[in-house]
């Protein structure tokens, strides 16, 4: 019979290593931060209030800003006039860059996430005899995965995704047989 101590215990020890894994993949391998890529300035603290004037359409402004934006690219720096009708503004590929920085970050922290998560599965499963200090580390290794699977999921193909999961299923049933196998 599993006591509420062990039970506490082996949920304790899989949230940290869970955060242990998480901070430090962090750690060693800083995410992308979009003020990096963009700055601070990237779009007006305040657009200036009117005057009462309309704005004159500017259909050569409106184009250049929608070819912009079918780019891909963010328009930032917008320059107004006194009646805060927007005179100009620059185009900038620095969304389409921290989005690259940010996938190629999703990736590297996913791997590593997937290997630090399969160790501490796999040392809670062979390594340590007190139950609740493995099911701890199984439970990290476990949520870690998770929480990294979440988070890159969607920008993962349907092979890939597949692959994953069926390692994972090969994994677990294989972990499965190894401690049921040295119970008995």
């Amino acid at each position: 019979m599993v006591s509420a101590k062990n039970i506490i215990l082996s949920i304790a020890i899989a949230i940290v290593f869970m955060l242990l894994g998480v901070y430090g993949i962090n750690l060693f391998y800083e995410e992308p931060q979009h003020k990096d890529f963009c700055g601070e300035e990237g779009y007006p603290k305040s657009i200036p209030i009117g005057r009462g004037e309309p704005c004159e359409v500017n259909t050569s402004l409106e184009a250049r800003q929608q070819q912009c934006y079918n780019d891909g690219n963010a328009v930032i720096k917008q320059k107004f006039d006194a009646n805060g009708c927007v005179l100009d503004f620059e185009c900038s590929t620095c969304n389409k860059d921290f989005d690259n920085a940010m996938k190629k970050w999703e990736k590297t922290a996913f791997i590593s996430a997937v290997i630090f998560g399969i160790i501490g599965i796999a040392a809670g499963a062979i390594l340590f005899s007190l139950e609740s200090v493995g099911a701890g580390l199984m439970g990290g290794g476990a949520l870690l995965i998770l929480g990294f699977s979440m988070r890159v999921w969607r920008n993962l193909g349907d092979i890939v995704r597949f692959v994953i999961l069926l390692a994972a299923l090969i994994v677990l049933i294989y972990l499965g047989y190894r401690i049921n196998k040295r119970k008995r």
